[in-house]
């Protein structure tokens, strides 16, 4: 074996024992061969048997004597451009006898991308997901004089009942729909609801409803005055009862005394609050009124943190069973991913590996489906990001 080593620099001297098409035609519509990705965020494609686009395969030994089994997709009557070529090194250094194709392909192994400094390096990432967290409090809340729960809906699809005032509540978005809070007591005999929406300007929401007011208007106790007094921070403000009413107050008519309302008041920047009470009036009782109130504290927003865990190690020189990804790109300008490191983004796994067609000059191939995102590298240190890769490719081995 030669063993032309210059520490951390391996130089690839290209010996071609075939660089063959695989002459196929789409089966049934559908090209065997093709890859797809995103390079810096524009979708390309390759597909062979269309637009006289086609697989080669071929394989190639370099300075060390080591195999690399090749397949690329490229246009025929044009091979020097728009092309795209994986590269698999062999998985044991033997300038002798057969290469190890099978453990050089085996896609239960952890592949790596072959760098230029003959290092590897390992990354990790640690992502802190946006989020959003508050405490809700609705001590302020107008209760009878025995014991009420408390229903909340965060207005992110979560849900949550307690025994008393105060809770803690985290996002992960900012959610569509209001808050709402609804304060139930025993046997329902009084029940309220009040609804807003989540202020993230960093304090609570001066929406309020201050209070609601019932009484009865005639003798017979058959009809009942209920007016809400608002709070905001604008006005005008506009009231819509439920029964369509935009007074400040509204009679309700009920024999049996059963005082049912709802009313959503909107002040002159929009602040809007909705609530809702249900409670029966007995003569010569106060009616048990209930009245939901709730504030939050300002909400507390957690960053993205990227945090990359990048350590350099001394790898194998010889980048046994390492992976490389070239691109010519249509004004034949050269990428590689050997040329420089790779970001935490960057991964290749093979899918699914099989016996296929021998290629023109009669060697035997394999075809080969995989997933794969990685930088590639100008010489000049240009880069581009291929990102969501997906390939089916064929390779030629001795």
């Amino acid at each position: 074996m030669k063993r032309i080593l210059f520490h951390n620099l391996l130089i690839i001297i290209v010996l071609f024992f075939g660089c063959n098409k695989i002459d196929v035609e789409p089966k049934n519509g559908e090209p065997v061969f093709k890859a797809e990705a995103k390079f810096d965020g524009i979708t390309q494609q390759w597909q062979a048997g269309e637009d006289g686009y086609y697989m080669f395969s071929s394989y190639q030994k370099d300075a060390l004597d080591v195999y690399e089994f090749v397949g690329t997709l490229a246009n025929e009557n044009s091979t020097e451009v728009d092309k795209l070529s994986f590269y698999f090194r062999d998985s044991k250094a033997t300038p002798t006898g057969l290469p190890d194709i099978s453990g050089s392909l085996d896609p239960n192994i952890a592949f790596m991308f072959a760098s230029k400094s003959g290092n590897d390096t390992i990354w990790g990432t640690i992502i802190d997901t946006i989020g959003y967290s508050t405490t809700f409090d609705a001590t302020s809340s107008i209760l009878p004089n025995f014991p009420v729960i408390y229903e909340w809906d965060f207005g992110d699809s979560t849900t949550d009942t307690t025994d008393s005032g105060p809770v803690n509540h985290s996002y992960s978005s900012i959610p569509n729909s209001p808050i709402k809070l609804t304060i139930t007591a025993q046997n329902n005999i009084c029940k309220s609801s009040l609804t807003k929406s989540l202020n993230y300007s960093g304090g609570n929401n001066s929406c309020e409803l201050v209070n609601i007011a019932i009484s009865p208007q005639n003798p017979t106790l058959d009809s009942f005055l209920v007016t809400a007094d608002f709070s905001g921070i604008s006005l005008p403000y506009t009231y819509s009862w439920s029964n369509g009413d935009t007074n400040s107050s509204v009679i309700i008519v009920d024999s049996l005394g059963i005082v049912e309302a709802a009313v959503t008041i909107i002040d002159g920047t929009g602040c809007t609050v909705t609530a809702t009470i249900s409670t029966t009036y007995n003569p010569g009782t106060v009616p048990p009124i209930c009245l939901a109130r709730f504030n939050n504290s300002p909400v507390v927003v957690d960053t993205v943190m990227h945090v990359f865990v990048d350590t350099v190690i001394t790898g194998d020189n010889l980048q046994l069973s390492k992976i490389k990804i070239e691109y010519t790109n249509a004004d034949g300008v050269f990428y590689s991913s050997y040329f420089n490191s790779q970001p935490s983004s960057s991964s290749i796994k093979i899918l699914k590996v099989e016996d296929y067609d021998r290629n023109e000059n009669n060697e035997k191939t394999k075809k080969i489906t995989l997933q794969y995102a990685c930088r590639i590298w100008t010489e000049t240190g240009e880069f581009i990001d291929i990102l969501d890769g997906i390939a089916t490719i064929a390779v030629a081995y001795p």
